[in-house]
C-alpha cells in the first residue's frame, strides 16, 4: 500500500539547477540566505537515511568540515563520523525537494495558501 501525502508549499519553488534555489523567494524565512550546517549526527543520518538527499547536496556544493585533524588521540574507525556537513539553506531545500518529487504517493502543491484545517 503507498501511502498518500500532499505536501502544501506556500511559495512556487521549482526544481531544477541548484543554484537557481539561491535567487528563490522564500520570504518569512529571514536567514534564508544564511550558511547551515548539519552536525556529525545530522549527517551520519542523513547519509544512512537519506543518501540522495546527501549526494544531492554534495554535488550542488556542500561540503564535508573535517574535524578529524583536532583528535589527539589514536584515530579509531568511527572517526569517519566527525564531519559537519557545511551548505546553504537554499540547497536544503533544493535537495529535499528533488527527493520528494521521485517518490511515489507524495503530491506536491506549490503557491498554496493554508486558511485552515
Amino acid at each position: 500500500m503507498v501511502t498518500r501525502v500532499i505536501l502544501l508549499e506556500r511559495d512556487s519553488l521549482a526544481v531544477t539547477n541548484p543554484h537557481e534555489a539561491l535567487s528563490w523567494e522564500r520570504n518569512g524565512i529571514p536567514h534564508f540566505l544564511q550558511p547551515h550546517a548539519f552536525i556529525p549526527r545530522g549527517r551520519k543520518e542523513l547519509r544512512d537515511q537519506f543518501p540522495d538527499v546527501y549526494t544531492s547536496l554534495m554535488n550542488a556544493g556542500a561540503w564535508d568540515v573535517d574535524l578529524r585533524a583536532k583528535i589527539h588521540a589514536s584515530p579509531l574507525p568511527s572517526d569517519e563520523d566527525l564531519q559537519y556537513c557545511g551548505v546553504r539553506r537554499p540547497l536544503i531545500e533544493w535537495a529535499l525537494r528533488k527527493a520528494v518529487t521521485y517518490e511515489r504517493g507524495v503530491d506536491v502543491c506549490s503557491s498554496t495558501n493554508i486558511e485552515g484545517i
